[in-house]
This record gives structure tokens, sequence and C-alpha cells, in this order.
């Protein structure tokens, strides 16, 4: 049923993500027409929490 998502979706994530890799997200992307892909370099599976301020301001872009 992925394909079929209408909203606009954000797919964030760690490059280093070893609990759910990167790869992961590509496909999810893919999946989901017109989505968004964010990956954050240098941050793994808590990447919410290591770079929190670049993804509030993503996020906070995403939504306006």
């Amino acid at each position: 049923d992925t394909p079929r998502i209408a909203a606009p979706t954000l797919v964030a994530d760690g490059a280093e993500d070893t609990v759910d890799p990167q790869a992961n997200d590509r496909v999810l992307a893919s999946l989901i027409s017109g989505s968004t892909l964010k990956i954050y370099p240098d941050a793994g599976h808590a990447f919410l929490m290591q770079d929190w301020s670049s993804f509030a301001a993503e996020v906070s872009s995403f939504l306006a």
C-alpha cells in the first residue's frame, strides 16, 4: 500500500544508521511519489538527537 500514499512525506535518517540502513530509506522514498529524502551525514539511528537543530529546521521547512 506504500505507493498509494498521497500525503507529503519526509523520509529522514542518519547515513551511519546500522539499525535501519539508509538503503531502506531510499526504497521507501522511491515508493512514495513526491516524497522528500533527507540523509544526515555522520549520524546514526539517533540522528534526531545527534543533529536535532538541523532536523528541526528541516521539519519546519517541510511543514511550511
